[in-house]
C-alpha cells in the first residue's frame, strides 16, 4: 500500500510531497529514483525503506477544484499507477490553495485598511 502526505500543495511553485510504503531502496543497478506531481518531475530522495521524500521545482498549474497525479519511481521510468478519483490504485496530490480575490482593490497611500485576502 502506498500512502502520500501532504495531500494538498501549491497552486504554483516549489511543491514537496512523501510517499510512504514498505520496501522502498535505491541499492540495486539502474536504480534511479524519480518523482512526478501531473507532468512536473521532480528530485526523489530516499529518507527510509518506508519513505521517499518528492521535491518538485515548479508545478504545473490546474483550474481550480481540479488535482494531479502524484507518482514515485524506483527507476525513473515505471511508475506507480495514477487515478484521478482517488479509488484503491493511484494517488492524486490535490493543489487547492492560491490567492483568488483581494479586497478592496485599492485604498490610502497612508493610514490603516483592512485587506481580505
Amino acid at each position: 500500500m502506498l500512502d502520500i502526505y501532504p495531500r494538498n500543495g501549491p497552486a504554483t511553485g516549489i511543491g514537496i510531497v512523501n510517499f510512504y510504503g514498505s520496501g522502498f531502496r535505491s541499492d540495486f543497478p539502474l536504480a534511479e529514483l524519480g518523482c512526478k506531481i501531473g507532468n512536473s518531475r521532480g528530485e526523489a530522495v530516499l529518507i527510509s525503506d518506508q519513505q521517499i521524500r518528492c521535491v518538485v521545482e515548479d508545478i504545473e498549474t490546474v483550474a481550480e477544484g481540479e488535482a494531479l497525479p502524484a507518482q514515485v519511481a524506483l527507476n525513473s521510468y515505471s511508475w506507480s499507477e495514477p487515478n484521478d478519483d482517488l479509488g484503491d490504485t493511484g494517488y492524486t496530490f490535490f493543489v487547492p490553495y492560491t490567492v483568488t480575490q483581494i479586497f478592496p482593490g485599492s485604498g490610502p497611500s497612508v493610514g490603516g485598511t483592512d485587506v481580505l485576502i
